[in-house]
């Protein structure tokens, strides 16, 4: 226990502390003192003043000549007429008087009209005294302030200060410097089976020791002491066996000391807060709030189709995840946005149509039987993180997964990221997108390419280089390289045979003369190289005679070569904003081309072999320098798209009647253009 010799000085609290009181204390300080002024003033009347007066009255009876004396009570305030005495006045009158107002004092007047300043005083002094004292009256403002002193006391100490400077794992230079420190009288009690564990590292740089003449470094005992004391761990095991709450944690260092404190003071104080440290305990109350606030119906109305024709759910920063989501059995997607601590119960089991699962900036916990159920169900998994110790891993557990979409940031250096390891014990991954700072691709994902089908790297500007191991991954039907700084179209994209679909997106290429290597690559129906610096397109792009879409938009070209109208399969052709002046008439050799753009360059006019491409269902030709539209136009029987928005027409022809699948929401122009047209051609646009 602590000694009782430290709890003396109640009066000298610091007035800061005052704020730690209850009202309900506060108010009984205030009512102590008021008691204790009106019981002083009260006594101090009653001892100097004498208020009362009891006077004799004679009054005469008819039937006896008995005198009876009655006391009558007069307040010397009073102004009442009193009729005056004749005859002599004696002193034994004055005696009598005396007599009379004695014995009406003790017989007439009420005892607690008598006593009651005294009663006042003495419970005053006994409220104050009972008040001061914590072992007497539990009061909570003197037990905090007892604590608050108690620590004030250690904290002040020159001897506490010393311990800590010398255990706190401080510079050579600075022990050295601070040997002739002091240390105090105050003994440390003995801790016993002190668990060692790291320093402390919470004491303030700047340590004020007292110096006195006679002052001696610790000597190791005292050291050792000191080191025990402030860096015990504070264990909770037996509160965790009585509850039953096994999460309540283990303390250390300075927090274990104040707890070490609490539970000398009083071991019910540090039990209750156990309970207090507890997940357990605080998670529960939330997530009743939780579940009360987000009932099954209000969570229903939320359900949208996504992308992926699945019924989704997304929930957005909430302070965890509702037991009622597990009530909606027709949930497809369930997609969570910056909430932490989410825990997936074993109810997850209910939704037995949930196949995709989106995790944005997430932490979350599985039960083991909801771990056990996305493993066999979980088909699309997307995480979204800020370091890679946040990524589950869990999700290398998933044998069913097919896609997997990562987004977060990871060391350049791949031979660092370690986080990829176990992704060829996904078996059936079909998908894999990154977006990440990658300088190369990781081995681990080369290793998992015997079943990978779709490889997206969205790079964020960082170089990628050292793509030869590229040349393994021979089943990718799918590639994007997005903003990976490439300079040139590496060589080892040649090798894959399967390749259907590459996207090289926002890179640095500027030339493409080793276009002619796709010519190997049989499959490749889908060429993407938009958002680059290309000057011009190589003319054995002829070769490609498989491309069926092309994408050649945000770049710098300004010369269409006429060979690139011989890739005869192009279904989609898109060359907007570029610098091209004119299209080769070739183009009417594009017979299944069915979306065709030049918007955003300076083109003038338009070969009437355009309109040959009887296919065309999208045209896009806004933001150029054309004046006339042929009236071939309607030879586009299938045309439900067209863009004429800025350029330099006068009128529209009157064939655009002729193509009855437009409509004027599909008709991009000039409201004042628009009315050029004849009126039942703009009454049948208009006819939705």
């Amino acid at each position: 226990m602590i000694p009782v010799m430290e709890f003396r000085q109640f009066s000298e609290q610091q007035p800061a502390f005052r704020v730690l009181k209850p009202w309900w204390d506060v108010f009984t300080d205030y009512l102590s003192v008021i008691m204790l002024m009106i019981g002083v003033f009260g006594c101090t009347l009653q001892v100097m003043q004498d208020k009362i007066i009891c006077l004799p009255q004679r009054i005469s009876s008819g039937n006896t000549s008995d005198m009876e004396v009655k006391s009558l009570l007069h307040l010397q305030s009073n102004s009442s007429t009193v009729r005056e005495m004749t005859g002599l006045k004696t002193d034994l009158d004055l005696q009598q008087y005396s007599f009379i107002n004695q014995m009406c004092y003790e017989k007439a007047l009420h005892w607690y009209a008598k006593y009651f300043p005294y009663l006042v005083l003495i419970h005053t002094l006994v409220f104050m005294v009972c008040s001061n004292f914590w072992f007497k009256f539990p009061g909570s403002s003197s037990k905090i302030e007892h604590f608050i002193s108690m620590l004030g006391k250690c904290f002040d100490s020159p001897w506490t200060t010393r311990a800590l400077s010398e255990v706190s794992g401080e510079n050579p230079e600075e022990k050295d410097h601070k040997k002739s420190a002091t240390r105090s009288n105050i003994a440390v009690p003995g801790e016993g089976n002190l668990e060692k564990t790291q320093s402390l590292r919470s004491i303030p740089e700047k340590i004020v020791v007292v110096d006195k003449p006679t002052a001696s470094v610790l000597d190791k005992k005292e050291g050792e002491q000191a080191k025990a004391l402030f860096e015990k761990e504070y264990s909770f095991e037996y509160v965790r066996q009585e509850t039953g709450i096994n999460d309540i944690p283990d303390v250390k260092n300075d927090f274990a000391f104040m707890l070490h404190m609490i539970d000398q003071y009083d071991p019910l104080y540090s039990k209750r807060f156990a309970v207090f440290l507890s997940e357990v305990s605080e998670n529960k109350l939330k997530q009743l709030n939780l579940n009360h606030e987000w009932t099954a119906e209000k969570l229903r109305q939320r359900l949208q189709t996504n992308a992926n024709n699945r019924l989704e759910l997304q929930l957005f920063m909430l302070p965890g995840l509702p037991d009622t989501v597990f009530e909606l059995t027709e949930l497809q997607s369930l997609k969570l946005e910056i909430i932490n601590n989410v825990t997936i119960p074993a109810s997850i089991s209910q939704l037995e149509d949930l196949q995709e699962l989106s995790l944005y900036q997430c932490s979350l916990k599985l039960h083991t039987t909801a771990t056990s159920f996305l493993k066999e169900n979980l088909k699309v998994l997307r995480v979204k993180f800020d370091d890679n110790r946040e990524l589950p891993h869990w999700m290398y557990g998933l044998r069913n997964l097919e896609e997997l979409y990562l987004t977060g940031s990871l060391s350049p250096d791949a031979s660092k990221n370690i986080v990829f390891e176990s992704l060829r014990e996904l078996k059936c991954l079909k998908t894999l997108s990154l977006k990440t700072h990658l300088t190369k691709i990781p081995q681990s994902i080369v290793d998992a390419s015997s079943h990978l089908q779709r490889l997206y790297l969205h790079n964020d500007g960082t170089k990628l280089v050292m793509l030869n191991n590229l040349k393994k991954m021979s089943n990718l039907i799918e590639l994007e390289l997005v903003r990976c700084d490439l300079e040139r179209i590496p060589h080892a994209i040649f090798s894959l045979t399967n390749l259907q679909e590459l996207d090289l997106k926002e890179n640095n290429l500027r030339s493409i003369e080793e276009i002619i290597s796709f010519q190997h690559l049989r499959k490749l129906t889908c060429l993407k190289l938009w958002y680059n610096g290309i000057m011009y397109i190589p003319e054995h792009i002829k070769k490609l005679g498989s491309l069926e879409r092309l994408y050649f938009s945000h770049n710098k070209i300004e010369i269409l070569p006429s060979h690139l109208f011989l890739c005869n399969k192009l279904r989609y052709l898109d060359l907007s904003n570029n610098d091209i002046r004119f299209i080769p008439p070739e183009i009417g050799v594009l017979q299944s081309l069915q979306y065709f753009s030049v918007t955003c360059n300076k083109i003038e006019n338009l070969p009437d072999e355009l309109f040959f491409c009887k296919k065309l269902k999208t045209l896009k030709l806004g933001k150029n320098s054309l004046s006339i539209l042929s009236p071939k136009i309607s030879y586009l029987a299938l045309l439900t798209y067209l863009e004429l928005k800025c350029n330099h027409f006068e009128l529209l022809p009157q064939e655009l009647g002729c193509c009855r699948a437009l409509k004027r929401s599909g008709l991009i122009v000039e409201e004042t253009l628009f009315e050029t047209l004849p009126s039942d051609v703009r009454d049948q646009m208009k006819a939705e």
